[in-house]
């Protein structure tokens, strides 16, 4: 009996001495920060883990952004941003994180630009509460050597569709055309994508507009049903060969909104300018009984919502 009264004091004393001991009881929570890999082509995440209990969300951020920075010994990982590029503040304001760099960002080469905001926004769009990432330089949106300017961005925006963990991959900017929430304009829409060399691209923009949008104001052109045979490219015209479906099976918008969000989409690429579009490999079909197919098509964007 009195063993057993000594074990239970000691017992009741290391579980005191456990509660009062520092460090003790913390959560430590895991992130993912991003890095390049040995070629600068391709991302790749490191996790790393501390207690954020007590840490506001702008300072859980500006912690991430410091990780991002940090060189990893013994690991093919290599820091994205260049040094003479800072991220001076993060601010929190409904959902979106803003983010205020300081140093030459208009002087990073086309890849690094586009693997650093990817790996921001996925890494800030861990934190709770942070929806969508702007980049600001002296209080003004960024705006990039193509145009797109640097705002509201989601991580669904970004997809690595590369498949390759080797130097083949290519990281491009592009735009998909959906349709408003009352389908009655086209909603241009910015994705940035990694995909294989060796893929078409042409055919990527195609498989992301069936995919249709992640954004929930959005709506798709063309129903789930419809898949695409084959994407082809001859003397700058795109052939895009969809299945039967497209003809019967209709989404919930206006006219010949179907047929512009591809045409949009594609002839956004430098390498078409023009689409034509087949039925089970056929150039005589009409679509909604009013459309004919057998005519080559060139951007229209008289019907793209002002934004």
């Amino acid at each position: 009996m009195k063993l057993k009264k000594t074990f239970l004091l000691l017992t009741a004393l290391l579980l005191a001495l456990v509660t009062v001991l520092p460090g003790c009881g913390q959560t430590q929570t895991e992130y993912s920060v991003y890095y390049a890999d040995s070629t600068e082509s391709q991302l790749i995440p490191y996790t790393v883990k501390f207690d954020d209990s007590g840490m506001t969300p702008e300072e859980i951020m500006m912690r991430l952004l410091e990780e991002m920075s940090t060189p990893r010994k013994g690991s093919n990982a290599v820091v994205i941003k260049p040094t003479d590029v800072t991220e001076k503040s993060v601010t929190l304001t409904d959902k979106v994180a803003v983010v205020e760099l300081e140093g030459d960002y208009a002087g990073m080469n086309t890849v690094t630009e586009l693997l650093y905001r990817t790996a921001v926004v996925k890494e800030l769009t861990q934190v709770y509460g942070v929806e969508r990432v702007t980049f600001m330089q002296d209080g003004e949106v960024i705006t990039t050597g193509s145009g797109d300017t640097l705002e509201n961005m989601a991580a669904s925006a970004y997809v690595d569709d590369s498949g390759d963990k080797g130097g083949n991959v290519e990281w491009r900017d592009i735009n998909l055309y959906f349709a408003n929430k009352d389908g009655t304009k086209l909603v241009r829409t910015g994705m940035t994508v990694a995909y294989n060399k060796n893929m078409s691209l042409e055919k990527i923009v195609v498989s992301k507009l069936l995919a249709g949008p992640t954004d929930s104001r959005l709506q798709a052109t063309i129903p789930d049903t419809v898949s695409a045979l084959s994407v082809s490219m001859r003397d700058g015209i795109c052939y895009v060969n969809l299945s039967e479906s497209f003809l019967t099976d209709y989404a919930n918008v206006s006219g010949d909104l179907p047929i512009y969000s591809i045409v949009d989409s594609l002839c956004d690429l430098e390498s078409v300018k023009g689409v034509r579009i087949l039925v089970n490999g056929s150039t005589s079909a009409v679509f909604r009984e009013t459309i004919p197919l057998d005519s080559t098509f060139t951007a229209d964007y008289s019907m793209v919502e002002e934004q």
